[in-house]
């Protein structure tokens, strides 16, 4: 898993794991020990970011520049958005 997009998509696979009408009762209690550990990871992951979005902004108010790229995880989304607005500024 290497951004956020990632994450996303192995919530909602869990999810579809976790709302399976044919699993046995054996199956769903470890479903739910996966699910309990992937969102406490997850919890861990999407707080980093936020943290790192924090300081990033902060920078910017002071003037400093934040690259993308520096940007752990969502550095594919912002160059894929900032990419978008500059072709849809220059027609």
């Amino acid at each position: 898993m290497k951004n956020l997009a990632d994450l996303n998509d192995l919530l909602f696979k869990e999810l579809d794991a976790l709302t399976r009408a044919d699993a046995s009762d054996e199956d769903m209690e470890k479903e739910v020990k996966k699910a309990n550990a992937i969102n406490g990871i997850a919890t861990t992951i999407i707080n980093n970011g936020n943290l790192v979005l924090k300081s990033a902004k902060m920078l910017n108010e002071y003037g400093i520049e934040t690259p993308p790229e520096s940007l752990p995880g969502v550095a594919g989304l912002l160059s894929d958005s900032i990419s978008a607005d500059k072709r849809g500024k220059s027609r």
